[in-house]
Order: structure tokens, then sequence, then C-alpha cells
């Protein structure tokens, strides 16, 4: 795991701040970071001209996993003026059985560290497997009411027909996914408001997410975590990102979709999908980088935004290794 955290410029050390966990690298000095993965899961952070504003880079921190630590990956991350913040390995009571996702889900546990970072006012959690197409400084300041977090809903459509994803995670009236927020979200226009956080299953995507640490809420994190087998078997379905949608049931703040754009609704949802407004891409399923031949063959439009920002990560790191 591997976070990359920075705050304003013109603020104090408290004031907002950022979280990136999981392997990664920055692009811009707020929150416009394109992530990357190697194949190795290897992790590589950057700067990219891309997307900067011209504002500098007032502080960056990484947080990890120690046990993930290699001195290579190390070396890497102190060039680029990251500090490190060693985290424990955070896994349920029980581990979970999530078939061939297994060991990777039961891994997702960790990001629920970014609850425990109290020296910061204002933390934004993002999955690896994202990158920024446009600068979203504006979820450093969107209002957070007392115990709540803010992120967008899963789409619980589930294209693919994965058979371990939950069994109410698609309700169908002639193909049409009923209970999927983004459904009843597709007709309205990108300013009218996000689908409340009761629609549906009441599932949130964990991909992002804004909180305000909370020593209180972080220790009933911990307390559903270790103790998984006293609560719901449906708690801990789709790891830590059902766990979230439990213990912040109608108590999390829905974001529009293109703060956390899957991949997957450019085509599922396509009357709602628009590449002009979508501010951040996440590549859920399949990933740009598992590709072959630098994803030349790729049949998916949004994988090529990944491998043209790729090309620029592989120019900086050779700026910084020389």
């Amino acid at each position: 795991m591997l976070g990359l955290m920075q705050q304003h410029a013109d603020l104090s050390d408290k004031m907002l701040n950022i979280c990136f966990l999981q392997v990664g690298w920055l692009s811009e000095w707020c929150i416009n970071v394109a992530l990357y993965v190697e194949k190795s899961q290897n992790s590589v952070p950057t700067f990219s001209d891309l997307y900067k504003c011209n504002v500098v880079v007032c502080s960056v921190i990484n947080l990890r996993t120690w046990q993930k630590c290699t001195s290579n990956a190390l070396s890497i991350l102190q060039k680029s003026g990251i500090k490190i913040k060693y985290v424990d390995t955070l896994y349920p009571g029980k581990v979970q059985d999530y078939g061939a996702d297994t060991r990777r889900f039961n891994e997702c546990f960790n990001k629920l560290r970014a609850f425990s970072l109290f020296e910061y006012e204002r933390v934004v959690f993002i999955d690896s497997d994202m990158i920024f197409m446009k600068n979203a400084d504006e979820l450093f300041d969107i209002h957070l009411d007392k115990g709540c977090i803010a992120s967008a809903h899963a789409c619980v459509c589930n294209p693919r027909k994965r058979p371990h994803y939950p069994k109410n995670w698609q309700e169908n009236l002639l193909r049409i996914p009923l209970n999927c927020a983004y459904t009843a979200q597709q007709e309205m226009p990108l300013d009218s408001p996000v689908v409340p956080c009761t629609f549906g299953i009441r599932m949130l995507n964990s991909g992002l997410i804004v909180l305000n640490p909370n020593p209180d809420e972080f220790i009933l994190i911990l307390d559903h975590v270790k103790n998984s087998d006293k609560y719901p078997a449906t708690m801990l379905s789709f790891a830590e990102q059902s766990l979230l949608s439990y213990i912040y049931e109608e108590k999390w703040q829905p974001l529009p979709y293109i703060y956390n754009a899957l991949k997957t609704l450019r085509t599922v949802h396509d009357k709602l999908w628009n590449d002009k407004d979508v501010k951040i891409v996440h590549y859920i399923l399949d990933k740009p980088w598992s590709e072959e031949n630098d994803g030349l063959n790729s049949n998916d439009p949004t994988h090529a935004w990944w491998w043209s920002v790729e090309k620029e990560r592989k120019a900086e790191m050779n700026s910084i290794a020389h």
C-alpha cells in the first residue's frame, strides 16, 4: 500500500490535506494524480507537467505498510521529495474468502489506515488504479457533516457477471438495473442533486473517500474489522467498501460520478458519461498496465488515456534517476 498526501501551500499543516493510498505516482500539487502500478506491483512516484497547477508543492507524505517497502522503492520516493510514514498491517479478525480475489480483497483493509491520520483535518483517499483528467481541488472544500464521509455511488450492475459479487447487486426489469444509482441519475443534468445514499443497496465505491480523520471513528472502524464475526456477514461482502457502507449507512454524502468515474460506466451508463466532464477515471477490473504492446491493441479508449500519462511518467522517472 502506498499513500501520497499533500496540502494547500497557503494553509497550515493541519488544514485541508489529501491522501492517496496504494501504489502510485503524484502528478500535481493538489489532487491531480496519475497512479501507476508495475506488473510487479512496485510503486513509482513521479511528477508530470501535464496536470500541474501554478502552485508549488508544500508537502507530500507517503503512507504504506512497512512490509511492502523495498530499498529501491524508498530511494525513488526520497528522490521525489516524499516523506515516509509507516503503518501496521490491518486485516480482519477472520480472513475472508473472496475466491480468486481473496488476497487482494483482504489487503484492501489496509486502506482504512487513512482514517488514522489525525494530524490532518481533511484527507482525500484514492485508489491506485485511478488517474486525474482535471483538477478537483474542490474536494478540499466540500462540507462534511460531523461523523460523515463523502464518496461516489458504487455501480451495482456487475456487467462482467462475476459470481462472487453480492447477490443483491443487480435487480433488472427488461435488462435495466433498477437498484443502481447511476440508472436513476443518467437522465439528469450533471448539476442536478446526486441520488441520495439511501438509494438502492446503499453502497458507496471506496475508490475515493473524502474524510476528516477522527479518533472515535477510527476506533469504531477497527472494532468492526477486528470483530467482524460479531456483525452481519454482508458487512465484509465486498471488503472495506462494504464495511464503510455499513458503518456510514445513511451518513455518507454522495459525490457526482465525475470524481470516481468507473471506466465501465462509459458503456454501461453511456447516457450519464461525458468525457469532457470526467475529472478522475477509475480503472476497475482489467488494468491498462497489464496490456501487451503498451496498450496499442486495446479497444478501450480510457486505456489510451492512461498510456498517455504513463509515457510522461517514464520520461519523468528518467530525469529523476539522472
